[in-house]
This record gives structure tokens, C-alpha cells and sequence, in this order.
């Protein structure tokens, strides 16, 4: 078939010769929309037109077609050069929103749309995604911006807020937690309410303070906890097997914790439940069923890792939830 310009060849792909993606056919009905009604193509669009034309190569080929032929061909459309706002993405905050302006990228819409918490919603008119500022939404329009577009531009606001935030990168402790550093221990990350409410503890690499310390929500850094039973004292969620139950109470006793709560699951389980009580006894530990009404500190033993709120027990005095696990061997007769 013997094309003159490139609408021919237009013409052509969208006749049913060619095999096209639904993506691609729309591409060059909309590019045939485009010439009937402004009489002007973007340089973009021509660019994008002769990729179109290589990626269908094989197809044209069969039908007799030279591609170096159809890529020499003019378009009779007068062709301007594409404005740099259409060629890369915009990113800009003002009046407390946040605004999204950018070529089509269908990989970019998707991501968009399965953000979770997403606040963008896309303004027809303006051809823009816009949403109320918060630093959720900036660090998502951010994020897709710089993952989907090589060329992108950030207003002063923008680019005022993110020189801020990089003096932090190298942050370690964003929340309260207690370090060692020359020999010495700090509690670092923490605002001036906790430290009014530890003021008056002395720290210590022991069990008994590491456990205090994690009753205000104080992490401890790795490398104080150097065995189980530091482990076991700084976690508010942590596990004991049974076979190491004897051990575990033993610790209760060391931190000074002599109440513990079971979780129905546990009573339902007499064998397991007699076993855990007489060692709790042996001990001289309290051990009560979960609809006790209780007014001291207690350690919650369950066998699920997660416990719903409960309006039998008082969570504001729970110390600890412990996951009971069985690593026994069943015997099947």
C-alpha cells in the first residue's frame, strides 16, 4: 500500500490491518481526534508515533510494508514542539493542597488508585490530582512522582519541606529508647512527658529496669538484651513455651509480677491448664480465669498472639501479654 504522509499511515492502523492494543488503538484514534481539531500535533506525540510504528514492525512487514519507508514519511499536520510542562510531572503546594500535574502514565494511575489512605482525587477540568495537605499525601505524591517520571519539578514549598526532613535521614531512634554509648545509658527519642515520668529511675542493665522502663513504652536497643530473660522483660508481647514454663516463672517472681490472668482458650484445655496452675502455685503466683474482677498488675496468658479488648479485664493494669506455645510431640495411637 503506498502511503504520502503519515495521516495515511494513521488511516491505515486504525483500518483493522494491524492487530493493535486496545491502549494503542486509542492512542491513534485520539491522535486523529487531535488533527481534526486543532490542526497541531506535539513533537511528543510524533515521538510516540514512530515507537508505535517499531513495535508493530513485524505486522507491517507481512504487509509488505519498508519501515525505514514509513518513518521517512512527513506529517502534513504542522507539528510544535512540546511544551516541557506536557513532557514531565509537576508537583506544587499551595493554599493548603497539594496538586499533581503530569503526562499520562497509566502505571502512574494505578499506583495511584491502590494506594491505601489515598486523598488525590482527579479535577477533570484543571487536569490535575489534588488533595489536602498532609504529610501522608506528600510523601505519596512524592514517592510516585520520582518512581514513575525521570523529569519531574517541585515547587519551593515542596522542595523547602523535603531539604527539611533530609537533615533527619540518618536518624536512628524516632521513638523512646534506651541506649549505651561510652559506658553510659541514655534514653534517647523521648519528649519531655516521659522523661518527667522516668525521672526518677535509675538505669540499669537489669531485668527489673529494662521491664519498668517498657511499662512507659521505652524501647531498649539491641544490644542490651543479651539473653531470654532481658528478651522477656522488654517485650509487652512477647512468648514461652511450655516445656520452659517453670523458667518463665521463675522471671514473674525476679520482676516482682505475681498475678497472672488466663485466657479461656487455656482453661478450655484442662490438662494444660492443671499443669500451668500447680507450677504458678509452686511459685506462689495468683492465677485467675480472664472474667476475674481484678485490681492489681497482671500478666495475660493466651495462646493467640492478638487479644481483642476485653470489658471482664482491665487492660490499663495488664503488664504483659504472653503467647503460650506447645512444641510437645502428639503421640497419634
Amino acid at each position: 500500500m503506498m502511503f504520502n504522509v503519515k495521516e495515511d499511515l494513521l488511516k491505515y492502523l486504525l483500518s483493522g490491518a494491524i492487530h493493535l492494543s486496545k491502549k494503542d488503538y486509542s492512542f491513534f484514534h485520539n491522535l486523529t481526534y487531535i488533527i481534526s481539531d486543532k490542526n497541531t500535533i506535539t513533537s511528543n506525540q510524533t515521538s510516540l508515533f514512530d515507537k508505535l510504528i517499531n513495535k508493530y514492525q513485524r505486522q507491517l512487514k507481512k504487509e509488505n510494508n519498508d519501515i525505514s519507508k514509513l518513518h521517512s514519511l512527513v506529517w502534513q499536520t504542522p507539528v510544535v514542539e512540546s511544551k516541557k510542562e506536557y513532557l514531565q510531572a509537576n508537583f506544587q503546594c499551595k493554599d493548603g493542597k497539594l496538586f499533581i500535574k503530569s503526562p499520562f502514565n497509566s502505571r502512574f494511575i494505578q499506583d495511584l488508585r491502590k494506594l491505601d489512605f489515598n486523598n488525590y482525587v482527579w479535577n477533570k477540568t484543571e487536569r490535575v490530582y489534588s488533595a489536602p495537605f498532609s504529610t501522608l499525601s506528600l510523601k505519596h505524591g512524592y514517592d510516585l512522582i520520582t518512581k514513575h517520571f525521570q523529569e519531574y519539578e517541585l515547587d519551593d514549598t515542596i522542595t523547602n519541606i523535603l531539604n527539611y526532613v533530609d537533615q533527619y535521614k540518618d536518624v536512628k531512634y524516632w521513638s523512646p529508647t534506651l541506649i549505651k554509648r561510652n559506658n553510659n545509658l541514655f534514653v534517647v527519642g523521648a519528649n519531655p512527658y516521659v522523661i518527667e515520668a522516668i525521672k526518677n529511675i535509675e538505669l540499669k542493665e537489669s531485668a527489673e529496669c529494662l521491664f519498668e522502663l517498657s511499662q512507659y513504652g521505652i524501647k531498649i536497643d539491641e544490644e542490651l538484651v543479651h539473653n531470654s530473660f532481658l528478651k522477656f522483660a522488654t517485650n509487652y508481647n512477647t512468648s514461652i513455651d511450655l516445656d520452659n514454663f517453670n523458667e518463665f516463672c521463675k522471671w514473674l517472681n525476679d520482676l516482682k509480677i505475681d498475678t497472672v490472668i488466663t485466657s479461656r482458650d487455656i482453661i478450655y484445655n484442662k490438662s494444660i491448664s492443671n499443669e500451668i496452675k500447680v507450677k504458678l502455685l509452686e511459685h506462689s503466683i495468683t492465677c485467675l480465669p480472664m472474667n476475674s474482677e481484678i485490681n492489681r498488675p497482671y500478666v495475660l496468658l493466651t495462646h493467640y498472639s492478638h487479644m481483642w479488648p476485653n470489658k471482664n479485664i482491665r487492660n490499663d493494669i495488664m503488664l504483659k501479654i504472653v503467647v503460650l506455645t506447645n512444641s510437645r510431640k502428639v503421640n497419634i495411637k
